[in-house]
């Protein structure tokens, strides 16, 4: 019989970070927090939820307005 032990370093393994958009920082009286893997999953998010909760339809202008308050973490 024959055992193989594999060792794993987790040293360089950094985790992932996150990106977060706060709708208040948007100018919105709203508790809703939009945290996605990319900004613009995020932004697609966020666009959803102007709409959807705010009756706002997010234009390109604005969009590039509200990714200077993506936030990573």
């Amino acid at each position: 019989m024959v055992y193989i032990f594999v060792v794993y370093s987790f040293k360089n393994i950094k985790p992932k970070i996150m990106k977060t958009l706060k709708c208040a920082d948007a100018g919105f009286v709203c508790d809703a927090v939009v945290t996605a893997d990319t900004e613009e999953e995020v932004l697609t998010i966020a666009a959803e939820h102007a709409q959807q909760v705010h009756g706002v339809t997010v234009t390109p202008e604005m969009a590039e307005q509200i990714k200077t308050l993506i936030t990573e973490g």
